[in-house]
């Protein structure tokens, strides 16, 4: 788990250095207006899915017990549906999309489709191992390391998002 995290930083550090380089995504005529209101749509949907991550991430610690760590997670894997909704209409408008818009939309789906398939393994291992972690929350140590992937995933479509 523990080399899973530091690929998941490595792949976070050059994801985010590659975007220095990526000039501002603004819409280039009438045909991409629409994708970029999609596109603010999706900054502010990966916005609300990095908080949630990050206060899931702080729960272990706070004593919460396994139904409000299900409770949140169903909110989470909610806002993480939000944000493929708006990502499904970008992929539909693509044509329509500018250059850099078109750019956009591809690190947005890749960093999204990261952050899912995590939320779902992590509503999985909740679910597998409830009784584990209703015992003890704070001393499971494998579904904090779920958590925080969820964290850096997260952190990672929100850095994408803002580069919008």
């Amino acid at each position: 788990m523990r080399s899973k995290k530091v690929l998941s930083l490595v792949g976070l550090s050059l994801l985010l250095a590659a975007l220095l380089f990526v000039p501002a995504l603004g819409a280039e005529g009438p045909d991409s207006r629409e994708v970029a209101r999609l596109l603010s749509d999706a900054r502010t949907a990966s916005v609300l899915v990095s908080r949630a991550a990050a206060e899931m991430d702080r729960y272990p610690f706070a004593g919460l017990n396994w139904a409000t760590h299900s409770l949140k997670l169903e909110e989470l894997k909610e806002l993480v549906n939000t944000l493929s909704s708006t990502l499904n209409q970008l992929e539909r408008r693509r044509s329509e999309a500018a250059p850099e818009q078109r750019v956009a939309i591809d690190r947005l789906i890749r960093a999204h489709n990261g952050v899912a398939r995590n939320v779902e393994a992590t509503i999985r291992h909740l679910l597998d191992n409830r009784q584990d972690i209703e015992a003890e929350v704070r001393s499971c140590a494998e579904y904090k390391d779920f958590l925080r992937d969820n964290f850096g995933l997260a952190e990672e479509l929100e850095g994408q998002g803002r580069r919008i």
